[in-house]
């Protein structure tokens, strides 16, 4: 495949039915990783003709990698426990491959003593990790499940033992069914019981966890969730996935609010995947097109937070189907609570052309536009950065996800992920260059740290710079892993100076 053609839409297994947030925000980055890989294998003979470049990142820059409860845990019903949303939807016969559920996974909550001390031998600095709901309320609200909470307990107090700083997401999606049953996110009172919710977790764990993100990639769940229809509870109506939008902003709001009011000692921040979109050619059509999906992808969460005002842009653009009874008084000044940091995610690019086909696919939301090339690169991760600091000012930025599903090669006990490993090492340099550009980026994360559950694809898809035997729960250290490791160790790495 030549690395300078622009995947299309036709060409991307992504794009066609479609099941879930990552497998969206990640595709690309699949196949940017293989691109990648092309160039790593033959990395050992230009090293020989080309001096080095030294990429060192500054001191105290953290290193770390993620996890998330609904997608490593295992164990979804044990010790009180009740159903998510997530749960009824991977149980249902033709939702995800056979076998394929969540059940068991990683196993993660019965073997996260000796996966953390494999996180140290990999010299992760900390660790992303994100609280499954319906272990804390099983209702949703009200009983708190003690034994569940006690798990996160033990959790923390292991990553502070092992000198892991733990940074705690409060929502992957997935949340108590009994609250789906009660109008799930379309339903205003949404917002404060995730504020509750949020509360247990400041009061118990606000003592020893030192960052802390609200809601993983808001908007494009909601968007999965209720425009697509791959996801619970399977909509395909645009005014309700933008009432649901809202009441998820105001709910991170108000958790924010409720970390300030509470004895919690560390910082809080969001966690948004930021995706550069260019318009396909200079006219005018295409120019408005990009733009359109920019205010749709990006502004619409990221304006509200941070400038207290959704696009207006967005707003004369749907005209009717905007909810504009959604916005009672005051919602906007608790949805921009001021944050302690910026949480990023960068899986790839686009590139948008207009179409009055509305065929974008899965991510068609009514905007004429249509994605005719997606590439995630390490200069795309520069411009995303770049973006940031121009449109919201200088802000501390910790970049929360960036990985790569590409195919691992298990052979006699190793797993060859050259593509992954090139995938990353090109995203890494993306970020050094945009902090030598003055952004002020203070740490780094792998998605993820174990193989795990990719919503509709199951098991199938591995991110993992740990390979999983799924069978026996083995864990191996990939080449990725172990590049990781050790890039840590030095907290740098070496290319070949391209311009020798």
């Amino acid at each position: 495949m030549s690395s300078d053609r622009l995947r299309q839409p036709d060409d991307i297994p992504w794009l066609h039915g479609l099941v879930s947030r990552r497998e969206i925000v990640r595709g690309a980055a699949i196949a940017a990783g293989l691109l990648a890989g092309g160039s790593h294998l033959s990395e050992s003979a230009l090293a020989k003709k080309k001096p080095k470049v030294e990429y060192r990142f500054p001191k105290g820059f953290l290193w770390g990698a993620g996890c998330s409860g609904l997608q490593h845990e295992g164990s979804p019903l044990a010790d009180g426990a009740s159903q998510s949303i997530m749960y009824r939807w991977a149980h249902t016969p033709g939702k995800v491959p056979e076998g394929g559920t969540f059940d068991v996974s990683a196993d993660f909550y019965r073997r996260f003593r000796s996966d953390i001390k494999l996180m140290r031998e990999l010299n992760l600095q900390a660790y992303n990790f994100e609280v499954y709901w319906p272990r804390i309320l099983p209702e949703g609200t009200g009983r708190v499940n003690q034994r569940g909470l006690d798990f996160y307990d033990r959790l923390v107090d292991e990553f502070l033992k092992t000198g892991i700083a733990p940074l705690c997401n409060l929502y992957v999606f997935d949340h108590p069914a009994a609250l789906q049953d009660r109008g799930g996110w379309l339903n205003r009172d949404s917002a404060e019981w995730f504020a509750q919710y949020a509360s247990i977790l400041f009061d118990r764990l606000g003592d020893r966890v030192k960052y802390w993100t609200t809601i993983c990639e808001l908007h494009f769940l909601n968007h999965m969730s209720c425009v697509a229809g791959a996801l619970p509870p399977e909509l395909r109506d645009l005014s309700a996935s933008l009432r649901a939008n809202h009441h998820l902003l105001l709910g991170q709001g108000r958790a924010v609010q409720a970390f300030r009011a509470s004895r919690a000692k560390g910082q809080i921040g969001n966690q948004h995947a930021v995706i550069p979109v260019k318009p396909a050619s200079a006219s005018e059509e295409d120019v408005a097109a990009a733009g359109r999906a920019n205010a749709y992808f990006n502004l619409l969460a990221l304006d509200s937070q941070l400038r207290g005002m959704y696009p207006q842009e967005l707003i004369d653009w749907y005209g009717a189907k905007w909810p504009s009874d959604i916005v009672a008084p005051g919602d906007m000044v608790t949805i921009s609570t001021q944050m302690d940091f910026f949480g990023m995610d960068y899986y790839f690019s686009w590139i948008v052309q207009n179409d009055l086909s509305n065929a974008m696919g899965p991510l068609s939301a009514d905007l004429q536009a249509r994605v005719v090339g997606a590439k995630g690169t390490g200069d795309g991760l520069r411009e995303a950065l770049a973006w940031v600091r121009e449109r919201y000012g200088d802000r501390p930025i910790l970049l929360l996800e960036i990985g790569s599903a590409v195919e691992d090669t298990v052979d006699h006990g190793r797993v060859n992920d050259s593509a992954r490993l090139a995938y990353i090492r090109d995203l890494l340099t993306g970020a050094h260059r945009a902090i030598s550009d003055g952004v002020d980026l203070r740490g780094s994360f792998i998605w993820s740290f174990l193989d795990g559950w990719e919503f509709g694809r199951g098991l199938s898809s591995r991110y993992g710079l740990v390979y999983v035997d799924y069978q026996t729960q083995d864990r191996i250290v990939k080449d990725s892993g172990r590049w990781y490791r050790d890039m840590i160790a030095a907290n740098s790495f070496n290319l070949p100076d391209e311009k020798s």
